[in-house]
């Protein structure tokens, strides 16, 4: 079915769920955000993001945001 092929190599194409505290770092070390900064680029607390690139699990829509904004750093 061409259904089935397509939404397989749709899934593929996905990055990969996990987003780990050493990604969010580097991607904050990437976009050379501080807390501050990175918390008004994806509309969290400063808190919030100070616990995210410390040990807190990344819940995946922010993974997915930050690779967002690492793809498009140069759009803007």
């Amino acid at each position: 079915n061409d259904d089935l092929d397509f939404s397989a190599m749709w899934l593929e194409a996905l990055p990969p769920a996990e987003f780990t505290n050493d990604d969010f770092r580097n991607a904050m070390s990437e976009l050379d955000q501080t807390l501050d900064g990175m918390a008004r680029a994806l509309e969290l607390s400063r808190r919030q993001v100070a616990y995210y690139a410390k040990d807190r699990p990344i819940p995946r829509h922010v993974g997915l945001a930050v690779r967002y904004l690492l793809e498009h750093r140069h759009s803007a």
